[in-house]
């Protein structure tokens, strides 16, 4: 998947929605394993609801401003980009 193109410059909203969606995988992944106690805690995205969508909204600003990793792979720039907005007490 191309996180970059779809998180990243001048994008419609159907890239929008695609990237929303990626990010929303990637914290419900997280999440999940969290969970089941099978993945140590990268980041603590908030319960309420206006700070999480600020907050994941924020994941393609970082990805633009750390332009010289976007040849990693997608999961690792957003796990790392959320860790960065979201980090835990």
């Amino acid at each position: 998947m191309d996180i970059v193109r779809f998180c990243t410059g001048d994008t419609v909203l159907f890239d929008d929605a695609i990237c929303r969606a990626y990010i929303q995988g990637i914290v419900d992944a997280h999440e999940h394993f969290q969970l089941q106690g099978k993945h140590p805690k990268s980041f603590c995205v908030p319960k309420e609801k206006a700070r999480r969508d600020e907050g994941e909204g924020m994941v393609p600003k970082w990805l633009e401003a750390f332009k010289e990793r976007l040849h990693q792979k997608p999961q690792r720039l957003v796990v790392d980009a959320l860790h960065a907005i979201f980090p835990c007490p």
